[in-house]
C-alpha cells in the first residue's frame, strides 16, 4: 500500500514527466514543421527564379524583331545618305 504522504510527490513527478514528454513531442513537431516550411520556401524561391529567367528570355525574344527592324531601317537610311552624297558630287 502507498503511503498517503507520497501521493502529492508522485502526482507532481508524474505531472512533470507528462509535461516533459509533451514538451519533447511539441519540440519535435515544431522542428519537423520548420524543416518542411524551409523546403517549401526554397522550392518556391527556385520556381520564382526560373520564372524570372524565363520572363527575361521572353522579353529579349520580343525585342529581337525590333532590333532587326532598327538595323534594317538604319542601313536603308545610310544607303540613301550615301546615294545622296554621290549624286551631289
Amino acid at each position: 500500500m502507498i503511503n498517503p504522504a507520497w501521493i502529492p510527490v508522485v502526482a507532481a513527478a508524474s505531472g512533470a514527466a507528462i509535461a516533459f514528454i509533451g514538451g519533447l513531442i511539441g519540440a519535435g513537431i515544431s522542428y519537423f514543421n520548420t524543416r518542411q516550411q524551409l523546403k517549401h520556401q526554397e522550392a518556391r524561391e527556385k520556381k520564382k527564379h526560373h520564372l524570372d529567367k524565363l520572363d527575361e528570355i521572353f522579353e529579349a525574344l520580343e525585342e529581337l524583331p525590333n532590333l532587326f527592324w532598327k538595323d534594317a531601317v538604319s542601313a536603308h537610311l545610310r544607303e540613301e545618305t550615301i546615294d545622296d552624297l554621290e549624286m551631289s558630287k
